[in-house]
């Protein structure tokens, strides 16, 4: 069949959606499968966020945040008026997307980590060998693919508690490597308010799954452990309404944390990950 008898048969529109398409197709038969980790450490709580279509992720998630007005970092503590809307549609998408999974892990008492109360070689690690495992719970995780690269990034603790703790894990967990920069810089820059203009310095592009990570690390720990300052009772009505959906989502009212363990899409571990 000649170009124009499939122009013919198929339609202008038709053959382009063919051809991209394939095009698509082909790059992704291309490209080796890779699994991305999104690691946070929160006080008494460990979070590991697993996707593997970042950039897809990325783009959506950018778009809620032009829907629902928010263009600032997304923290489980925080009470920005535009937050709820926001984290609800972050939320329902997560729960959606079948890449998307989290597992954290939960200790009864506090890490001790940022004001040397443990000398700081041992919270690097106690620290790095708990995400060890949680690293190795998550990706072992039934019906989980195999993937020819494994990257980590880490988006707390920050500073030179950041560095020794990825150098901890990196040295110790095969089969990982830091996110390159190749990777971030394929991303699109974050959305900015009308009128804003894009600073030179551009942010580090797989911001949204990182903060992501991060809030779901602060809504895993307010779930299963008591009020504290770090994570406070749910008395603002925004944290409320967030709490609420989020334990109506994983059907854990009246549950036991302990329940937590088998929910393979939102997953807490109470004791050491096996």
């Amino acid at each position: 069949m000649n170009r124009r008898e499939v122009l013919l048969a198929l339609g202008v529109g038709s053959l382009a959606a063919f051809t991209d398409s394939l095009a698509a197709s082909r790059y992704r038969d291309a490209e080796p499968p890779s699994l991305f980790l999104h690691a946070c450490a929160l006080d008494s709580v460990i979070g590991l966020l697993l996707a593997t279509d970042i950039g897809r992720h990325q783009n959506y998630i950018e778009d809620l945040r032009k829907k629902n007005r928010f263009y600032i970092r997304l923290k489980h503590g925080s009470t920005n008026k535009y937050k709820v809307a926001f984290a609800l549609d972050l939320l329902e998408y997560f729960f959606k997307a079948p890449d998307l999974t989290f597992i954290a892990r939960v200790q009864g008492h506090s890490f001790q980590t940022d004001h040397g109360i443990q000398p700081n070689t041992n919270w690097v690690k106690v620290v790095g060998q708990q995400l060890r495992e949680l690293i190795n719970a998550g990706v072992a995780r039934p019906g989980q693919k195999s993937f020819d690269h494994r990257y980590i990034d880490i988006s707390s603790p920050g500073g030179i508690d950041r560095k020794k703790l990825t150098a901890y894990v990196l040295e110790n967990t095969g089969g990982i490597a830091y996110l390159p920069n190749s990777i971030r810089r394929g991303f699109p820059l974050q959305t900015l308010p009308p009128g804003k203009k894009q600073p030179s310095k551009k942010r580090p592009s797989p911001d949204n799954l990182a903060q992501l990570a991060a809030f779901l690390t602060g809504a895993a720990g307010s779930l299963v452990l008591p009020p504290s300052p770090k994570f406070p009772s749910a008395t603002n009505p925004a944290k409320a309404r967030l709490r609420a959906w989020l334990i109506n989502r994983l059907g854990s009212e009246g549950k036991t944390p302990k329940d937590l363990e088998k929910n393979l899409k939102f997953r807490i571990l109470m004791r050491g990950a096996a």
